[in-house]
C-alpha cells in the first residue's frame, strides 16, 4: 500500500518536529516545562515506567484497499509496547548500567523480552555491552537455538573488527566524551538564547493545577503542564518554526557549528579527514537557495492548510513536576486522520498511477512515570555462558565472506 508509506512519513516528520516544540516557547509556563526537561537530563539513576499503545482504522476505502488494509489492522490495532526500566550513572555519564523488561503485544501475540547494558568508557579499554533475553518465540521456532536464552553483543569487541561495524578501528574515546559535552553545552546554550525570541504567535502550553502523580509505595504532588495543539494549530507552530528558524542568525550558527561538531566527532578515528571546505560551500549553497527553499516549502503548507492531518483529539501532551523541578510524568496522545484523496491533490505529493480514496485514522497513546530519582539502584546483570547465550560478534563473523 503506498498511501501507507506516504502517510507514515508525513506521521513521523510531523511527530518529530512536535515533540521537539513541546517545551518551546517564551511563556513563563513553557520556560518552566523546559526547565524541567534540561533538569530531568541530570538525573543518574531512576526507574521508569512506560507504555506505547497505537490505534489504526481506515473508512472510505476501496474493496482492493479493504482487503490489504485488514491485514495490517489486524497486526497493528491495539498493538501495545510495555518497558519497565531502571538505570544508573556516574556524574559524568561515563559509567552507566540498565536494565529493561519488554512486553509487546500485536496481533493477539504478548512476546516478552529483557535488555541489560554494562558501560564503562574510562580507561584506554572502554567497555559496552549489551544483553538481551531472547523472546521464546524464537528460540522455540529455530532448533539451533535450544536452549539458549540470551544474545549478547559486546560492542567494544566489535569495534575492533572494522568489518562487522563498519567503523574505523582506533576511536579516541576520551575525545569522543569531550565532543560529547561539548556539543551538550552548545545545546543548552542556543535552546537558552532561542527560547527568549520564540513567539508563534499563539499559546499552546498551559499551567494545568497541581496533581497527585501516584508511584510505587507513595503519592506525591506535582505541577502539571498540558500542551495542546488542534490540525490548525498544529500546522501553524510548524510553519512558523521552520521559518523562525531558517531566518534566526542564531539558529544558522548553531546549525554550523553542530555539523562541524559532528563531523569532528566522526574525524576522532584515525584516517578520517573533515570535509570542511565541502561544507563551507554547501552552507554557503544553502544560502543562495534559501529564500527559494522557504517559498516551496510555503507553499507546500499552503496547500495542505485546509486538508485535515491531525484528527479531532489532535495533539495533547501532559508533564508533571515535582517540587525538586523533575519531570515525574509524561502521557498524551496524538491522532491523525488523514484523507488519501486529498493528500494526493498536493502537486508535491501527488502521485499519478495510484488514484484513492478513504481517510486513515491513527493515534499515538503513550505515558511515562519516573520515580526513585537519584536514589541507590543496584542492577544485576544475568551470567551468561556459551551454553545459554549466542555471541552476536561471532554470528556475523560467520557470515563475513572468506578473505
Amino acid at each position: 500500500m503506498k498511501n501507507i508509506k506516504k502517510i507514515a512519513a508525513l506521521i513521523m516528520t510531523m511527530c518529530m518536529v512536535v515533540s521537539l516544540l513541546s517545551g518551546c516557547t517564551s511563556t513563563a509556563e513553557g520556560k518552566a516545562l523546559y526547565d524541567a526537561m534540561v533538569k530531568s537530563q541530570s538525573i543518574k539513576s531512576s526507574q521508569n515506567d512506560m507504555q506505547l499503545t497505537l490505534r489504526l482504522d481506515a473508512t472510505g476505502l476501496s474493496e482492493e484497499e479493504q482487503a490489504s488494509f485488514a491485514q495490517a489492522k489486524a497486526m497493528l490495532n491495539g498493538a501495545k509496547i510495555s518497558m519497565k526500566m531502571k538505570q544508573s550513572a556516574n556524574a559524568d555519564n561515563t559509567i552507566a548500567k540498565a536494565q529493561a523488561g519488554v512486553n509487546m503485544f500485536m496481533a493477539g501475540m504478548s512476546i516478552d523480552m529483557g535488555v541489560w547494558v554494562d558501560m564503562d568508557l574510562n580507561g584506554s579499554s572502554p567497555r559496552l555491552k549489551e544483553i538481551i533475553k531472547l523472546p521464546a518465540i524464537i528460540t522455540a521456532s529455530d532448533p539451533s537455538m535450544a536452549g539458549m536464552e540470551y544474545m549478547v553483543m559486546d560492542l567494544s569487541e566489535m569495534m575492533k573488527t572494522p568489518e562487522l561495524t563498519g567503523q574505523v578501528p582506533g576511536a579516541d574515546y576520551a575525545e569522543t566524551m569531550k565532543l560529547t559535552k561539548e556539543l551538550q553545552e552548545k545545546t543548552l546554550a542556543f535552546m537558552g538564547k532561542y527560547l527568549a525570541q520564540y513567539d508563534p504567535g499563539f499559546k499552546f502550553i498551559t499551567a494545568a493545577g497541581t496533581k497527585d502523580i501516584i508511584i510505587p509505595g507513595r503519592t506525591i504532588k506535582a505541577q502539571a503542564y498540558q500542551v495542546k495543539l488542534d490540525d490548525k494549530a498544529a500546522k501553524k507552530l510548524i510553519r512558523y518554526t521552520v521559518n523562525n528558524f531558517a531566518n534566526n542568525k542564531d539558529a544558522m550558527a548553531f546549525a554550523v557549528d553542530y555539523i562541524k561538531l559532528i563531523e569532528k566527532f566522526s574525524a576522532s578515528a584515525p584516517g578520517v579527514k573533515s570535509p570542511t571546505a565541502d561544507f563551507d560551500k554547501l552552507m554557503a549553497d544553502y544560502e543562495k537557495e534559501k529564500p527559494a527553499m522557504l517559498a516551496e516549502f510555503n507553499k507546500a503548507m499552503d496547500q495542505i492548510e485546509n486538508i485535515q492531518i491531525f484528527g479531532e483529539k489532535g495533539i495533547t501532551l501532559e508533564y508533571a513536576v515535582d517540587e525538586s523541578g523533575y519531570i515525574v510524568s509524561q502521557s498524551g496522545s496524538i491522532d491523525f486522520a488523514i484523507d488519501v484523496a486529498k493528500l494526493n491533490s498536493i502537486e508535491t505529493l501527488k502521485d499519478s498511477k495510484y488514484v484513492s480514496a478513504g481517510i486513515y485514522n491513527v493515534g499515538l497513546d503513550f505515558s511515562m512515570l519516573t520515580y526513585d530519582i537519584n536514589k541507590d539502584m543496584t542492577i544485576e546483570m544475568p551470567v551468561v555462558t556459551p551454553e545459554n547465550s549466542i555471541n552476536y560478534s561471532d554470528m556475523l563473523k560467520s557470515e563475513l565472506p572468506i578473505q
